[in-house]
């Protein structure tokens, strides 16, 4: 199948297959190559909209299953998807926020797995910057999960050879330094 037809799916049933199908190629890349001779950036970036797309949609299997996916995409991508897919992966940070404040425990737990999987993944301050503004979202359940989520990376933070600071920019909220 070509990614192009991934990407134009509708059917709940074929997105689902097609869900599981990018999570059995990721789960193959992991460890074996480096994933971006497999996925360009552009490719991925459409995978991740994809992802992003299945996310969205009111069936709880669905969801669970691209909110998997996109556990597995960080597991493999990393910091990787930082800088290549930029407003791809600012809304999957939105949409997982969103699932993880829901009041669905099915989708809620899976969606709190994948942002651990994301703080493991990704190196922490690029990580933090692209939290930041969530802090300050006007739902307060995203804005209490993103409090969560950075809390969680500055745990592990300093673990990961990287001292982290935090200072207060007045009404600005909060800003990362190095």
């Amino acid at each position: 199948m070509k990614l192009s037809y991934w990407v134009s799916i509708k059917k709940t049933r074929q997105l689902h297959h097609c869900l599981l199908q990018i999570r059995s190629l990721i789960i193959s890349l992991l460890g074996i190559l480096n994933p971006f001779q497999i996925l360009n950036p552009r490719s991925m970036e459409k995978v991740v909209l994809v992802v992003v797309k299945a996310m969205k949609n009111p069936r709880s299997a669905l969801c669970k299953t691209s909110i998997m996916a996109s556990s597995d995409i960080f597991k493999v991508f990393g910091d990787q998807l930082l800088d290549s897919t930029n407003n791809a992966f600012d809304n999957l940070l939105l949409q997982l926020l969103l699932k993880a404040s829901q009041d669905k425990r099915f989708v809620c737990e899976e969606a709190d797995r994948a942002l651990n999987a994301m703080v493991k993944s990704m190196t922490p301050l690029p990580f933090l910057n692209k939290l930041r503004p969530y802090v300050s979202h006007s739902n307060p359940r995203v804005r209490a999960k993103a409090a969560i989520t950075i809390s969680n990376c500055l745990q592990d933070g300093p673990g990961r050879n990287e001292r982290v600071w935090i200072g207060f920019a007045g009404s600005n909220g909060c800003r990362f330094v190095e």
